[in-house]
């Protein structure tokens, strides 16, 4: 069942008119627009009453019927609650120029600096609270089925070469500490990439060590990191007290050769 209706603010007269879709006619639904929902808080939904103007067949119809009443009964704010003189948002010419204006400077105050959250940070506590939170809903079966739907949707999938490239740039000179670099390691293990991939990593290697700016870059970040106080004397480089046998640096030296071969 569809219809039209209008909803009237006894104590001061202003309307709303919208449309609801619902099998039960007598269900108390007075509407949700924005400006609506801030009278009831105002004024209380006990001083607003609802009043049927037209069954539908469909939406489309609907929409078209709430345009011909919003019109007729003048409900577009400041005049009612309406903030579309169309029936239904999204369409070409839903907000008026009032309301569109009116959004305009709502945006342009609270950008940067004068957004209500800016420079805003979660303390560790809260950050806790919130990962604790995520992990047990994790735990739930709806969050599992949450997860294996999300796991489903993400396979078979790729990204695009523009995404797969922005993501390396922002790799470019980024050097992980031994604890991060073990984190990685201890989750990679078990795991073994195909000869396909296998082989696209070692082009995407050999095409990035042969640009000169690309080699340079890796330079400086190595060099910036290795010159942080106190670096050298709490991590004594990433391969302190790390020994390769002879068959691995034998394997090095060949791998090597074949890079620089090509």
């Amino acid at each position: 069942m569809i219809y039209v209706y209008i909803t009237t603010n006894i104590l001061n007269k202003s309307q709303y008119v919208g449309m609801h879709s619902t099998n039960n006619p007598d269900d108390g639904y007075l509407g949700s627009g924005k400006a609506l929902l801030l009278a009831f808080k105002k004024y209380g939904k006990e001083n607003f009453t609802r009043r049927k103007l037209c069954f539908c067949d469909s939406v489309e119809e609907a929409h078209k019927k709430e345009a011909y009443y919003i019109k007729k009964y003048n409900t577009v704010s400041p005049n009612g609650y309406n903030i579309s003189p169309k029936g239904g948002l999204g369409c070409p010419g839903s907000f008026s120029d009032e309301i569109r204006q009116t959004m305009r400077e709502n945006h342009a105050d609270f950008k940067g600096e004068n957004h209500p959250r800016f420079g805003s940070t979660h303390t560790d506590k809260s950050k806790q609270k919130n990962r604790d939170a995520k992990n047990a809903f994790y735990q739930t079966e709806e969050g599992i089925a949450l997860r294996q739907k999300i796991s489903e949707s993400k396979k078979g999938g790729k990204q695009s070469e523009e995404s797969n490239e922005k993501r390396r740039k922002a790799q470019i000179g980024i050097l992980r500490s031994p604890e991060v670099c073990k984190k990685i390691s201890e989750g990679n293990k078990g795991k073994k990439n195909s000869p396909e991939a296998i082989e696209k990593n070692r082009q995407a290697q050999l095409l990035r060590m042969a640009d000169p700016k690309e080699r340079q870059k890796l330079k400086d970040a190595a060099i910036k990191q290795w010159e942080k106080p106190g670096y050298k004397e709490e991590h004594g480089g990433f391969f302190k007290g790390k020994h390769h046998s002879d068959k691995t640096k034998e394997q090095m030296r060949a791998s090597q050769r074949k890079r620089y071969s090509q």
